[in-house]
């Protein structure tokens, strides 16, 4: 769970991998980069209601920035849509901050 108290938002990111193949090494000149994967981020408030959503296709990366309430916890789900892979390294982070200008 993702404490919201006594910020303004939310920042929730995920990012994966990709698979580099036909290099020349050492040079690192590659033919094709594959997405290993393709992954969707939802963040939900404490009830499981859905207030944050990234489902693009073609990155390796997703990112939600949501409004919060005062007092409320948040939870991030990762999601898996497809795969060409039977693996892939995954990193997420999370931010809460005011967006005030004080």
């Amino acid at each position: 769970m993702i404490p919201g108290a006594g910020t303004d938002r939310l920042r929730v990111v995920i990012a994966w991998d990709s698979t580099a193949s036909n290099c020349n090494w050492p040079t690192s000149d590659c033919t094709s980069d594959t997405l290993d994967a393709d992954l969707d981020l939802e963040v939900r408030d404490q009830n499981g209601t859905l207030v944050g959503l990234s489902d693009t296709w073609d990155s390796s990366w997703e990112l939600c920035d949501i409004a919060t309430t005062p007092g409320s916890t948040y939870a991030a789900y990762v999601r898996q849509w497809s795969t060409n892979a039977s693996y892939t390294y995954l990193g997420v982070a999370w931010s809460a901050y005011s967006d005030s200008a004080e």
